[in-house]
């Protein structure tokens, strides 16, 4: 399904910017309504957004990172040590310090009470949980484990983490000699080339093409490198709009990945072994279960 960006306001008059994956924008609007917000506007996500789509860049999430991983793993201890899930989100809402998160979690609470699933409260934070994580948080609430999937999910989101951090050290000191080559590149074709371009038109000799394209690109460079910076920017920031699209990122990635069928394969497996955690904990329960009587 296509991904909509939408705008809302909440029952406390706070402006909400999130993302949905819908059939229509009208259904966008439809959802937003059953959660109690009223919709301001609903477009696709490739369409753009202005302004709003270069703060998006920048803009932190309420949890992501370190303190993702903090949330999931105290929640996890609170529900592993027998609280009930509303004191333990009651509790947790005094650790953060940003108020964006303490919002967020403030929210999640009050649907929890209102009697909402903790999966379905947190899809309603308007894209800060990832798919995955409200799906893990859906399985555990369906099999009746929630703080041992919680723990799982946070011990991955540990390792994941790291994973990540190790991979941006790596290419921090390739990606400063990247950018440092190319500003010197573009400081010789900009500034120097065209100096020997007046040199050569002093001489009034003939050039071979490869002279005379190189000195083209340096005068290119040289009255137009506003565009030349401009370009890559523009290129990431196009990047980033089409890659919150279900459909780009499948059309990107599948191709390098697996082919059609391989993926429907790597699916079935791994839902089979989700439903087999979920027996195995079933059998487990049961076995206490009958231990107790």
């Amino acid at each position: 399904m296509p991904l909509y960006t939408y705008k809302a306001l909440n029952s406390r008059g706070e402006m909400l910017d999130g993302q949905m994956e819908a059939a229509t924008d009208a259904e966008v609007v439809v959802r937003l309504q059953d959660q109690g917000h009223l919709p301001v506007e609903a477009r696709l996500a490739s369409e753009g957004g202005g302004v709003a789509s270069w703060r998006s860049l920048f803009k932190a999430k309420a949890f992501a990172g370190a303190r993702l991983v903090q949330f999931t793993q105290q929640l996890a201890i609170l529900l592993g040590a027998g609280q009930p899930l509303d004191r333990a989100l009651t509790i947790l809402l005094e650790l953060p310090e940003d108020e964006a998160a303490k919002r967020t979690v403030s929210d999640v609470r009050d649907a929890v009470r209102g009697g909402t699933s903790l999966s379905a409260a947190l899809e309603r934070q308007h894209g800060t949980f990832s798919r995955l994580y409200i799906n893990m948080v859906r399985a555990g609430e369906a099999g009746g484990s929630l703080h041992e999937t919680l723990a799982r999910l946070a011990d991955y989101l540990e390792r994941s983490r790291a994973l990540q951090g190790r991979v941006l050290n790596a290419l921090i000191y390739p990606a400063i000699l990247l950018v440092m080559v190319g500003l010197s590149l573009l400081f010789l074709l900009g500034y120097v080339v065209p100096q020997f371009a007046q040199m050569y038109e002093s001489l009034d000799a003939p050039l071979p093409l490869f002279t005379q394209i190189v000195l083209w690109i340096g005068i290119f460079v040289r009255d137009w490198w506003i565009v030349v910076l401009a370009l890559p920017v523009l290129a990431l920031w196009w990047f980033d709009r089409k890659r919150r699209d279900p459909v780009f990122r499948e059309a990107l990635v599948l191709p390098w990945v697996a082919q059609p069928g391989d993926l429907r394969s790597a699916d079935i497996d791994r839902r089979l072994r989700s439903v087999q955690d979920e027996l195995t904990t079933l059998h487990r329960e049961l076995r206490n279960y009958n231990r107790g009587d």
